[in-house]
């Protein structure tokens, strides 16, 4: 929902007038359970229904041990390849095998960038474009400190603890790329996900950080004749260091339940939101594009390799939270400060992790438990 649609959801809230039922992703679940302004849906899902849902779309939901929200479609993130980028360089065996099971690992992902970052008499071609110039899209930088095994926060979400020395290697990862290999395309500290977007399509670069919806943008631009063809658009999980696991955010849209002073009314909102996120209501998002949030259900999308290859990201458990509190958009206007120092050469990745994690500290003794 747009940002002013959860202001006007807020005055509604305070004015003890929400509505019923409303869609929404689970950001701000959070604000809204904190105030004691959602309804818990565990009485009316059930031990089966909950044990149906796979564990991120469970504990995404989930504030102080209770589930706020009916889980309804679950988005993974990761890298969109343009893998015919790769077929001219003779560099297609460096990508990954697309499936369930997709996986590379740092080694591997940089010696693909390196094999699609080049000059041609267009200009210069990069393996990859990173934006770090708005807050919005930072788990595309975070996802590889999270692959080298960091966390942004401590298991309760009480501290912020990215500047452990798994994040500082992570941090240093990228610094390396754009700095030492140069095979980002310059001004990531100033790049948006539009920015990123237009350089990928434009065949600048040859991967991006995005989601099986972003391939959606790559048809267009064949229907519309905007992009020429070959463009096989891929989506890939994010690699991970050795020994360690891909991680990537997930994000979750779902539907939640307001606090009525009417019994019967709270019983049919909950029961709306109990058939809109039922087995066979998850059958029907297809169109959509975005991926089940219930185990059953299986995968929806088997002639898809794309959609498949990111449901990966979800049965494997590799998701991770940006923050599952309301003063989280604080902790990423932090991030974005660290990365754009890193990206500017300003600080070490050291000294910019432990800058966040220090002016962190006021804003987690005071965020709402």
């Amino acid at each position: 929902e747009p940002p002013e649609s959860e202001d006007k959801l807020q005055v509604a809230v305070v004015s003890k007038a929400p509505p019923d039922i409303v869609q929404s992703n689970y950001i701000p679940m959070f604000k809204w359970a904190s105030q004691g302004a959602l309804e818990p849906i565990d009485a009316y899902l059930g031990p089966d229904g909950k044990a149906d849902l796979h564990d991120w779309a469970r504990d995404g939901s989930t504030y102080q041990g209770k589930l706020y929200q009916w889980p309804w479609m679950l988005n993974p993130t990761g890298l969109v390849v343009n893998a015919s980028l790769f077929d001219e360089r003779n560099a297609r065996h460096l990508l990954p095998k697309p499936g369930i099971g997709a996986d590379w690992t740092i080694e591997q992902f940089r010696q693909a960038l390196r094999a699609v970052t080049y000059s041609d008499a267009s200009g210069e071609v990069y393996g990859i474009a990173i934006l770090a110039g708005s807050t919005g899209g930072d788990y595309w930088q975070i996802m590889y400190l999270w692959g080298h095994g960091a966390e942004l926060y401590s298991p309760d979400e009480s501290q912020v603890v990215i500047c452990s020395l798994e994040g500082i290697q992570g941090m240093q990862f990228l610094a390396d790329l754009v700095h030492r290999d140069r095979v980002v395309a310059p001004g990531a500290d100033k790049m948006t996900y539009d920015d990123n977007l237009k350089l990928f399509l434009s065949k600048r670069v040859a991967m991006i950080g995005g989601s099986p919806n972003t391939i959606g943008a790559v048809a267009r631009g064949f229907k519309d004749g905007s992009i020429p063809p070959p463009f096989e658009a891929l989506f890939f999980p994010p690699p991970h260091a050795p020994g360690k696991k891909p991680a990537a955010f997930v994000a979750i849209q779902g539907h939640l339940v307001f606090k009525v002073d009417d019994p019967a009314r709270r019983d049919a909102a909950m029961a709306l939101g109990k058939f809109l996120t039922g087995p066979e209501s998850q059958k029907t998002i297809t169109p959509i594009g975005e991926l089940p949030v219930r185990k059953s259900v299986g995968n929806i999308y088997p002639d898809d390799i794309n959609r498949t290859t990111a449901l990966g990201i979800i049965v494997n458990n590799y998701a991770r939270s940006m923050g599952r509190f309301p003063e989280n958009g604080e902790i990423r206007k932090l991030w974005q400060a660290a990365a754009q120092a890193v990206f500017r050469n300003e600080k070490s990745p050291k000294e910019a992790l432990e800058q966040m994690c220090r002016d962190a500290v006021p804003i987690m003794a005071n965020r709402t438990k």
